[in-house]
């Protein structure tokens, strides 16, 4: 039986509820192996986080992308002001 599988059956029992520290922890423990699998493997994943968080698609999505990053590195990477380069 799958981790989440486990996961999922357990929260069923609790009252259909995880806390949200739970939630991360699953999130960080999946998050290396998504980043690493294909389109189709990350679908399935995405399903099983869904039916075991109650996330929303997009939001597991977010959390597992997120998750995956080293601390302190922003989506965009370094921006500079757009009159950085001009000369006054």
């Amino acid at each position: 039986m799958s981790v989440i599988a486990w996961v999922l059956r357990c929260a069923w029992q609790m009252g259909h509820t995880l806390s949200m520290s739970a939630r991360r922890e699953i999130t960080k423990k999946h998050a290396a192996e998504y980043a690493k699998t294909s389109k189709k493997a990350k679908g399935v994943m995405l399903d099983q986080l869904v039916a075991t968080t109650g996330w929303s698609r997009a939001n597991a999505r977010r959390a597992l992308t997120v998750a995956v990053k080293p601390e302190g590195v922003s989506e965009g990477g370094e921006t500079q002001a757009p009159w950085s380069d001009v000369w006054l």
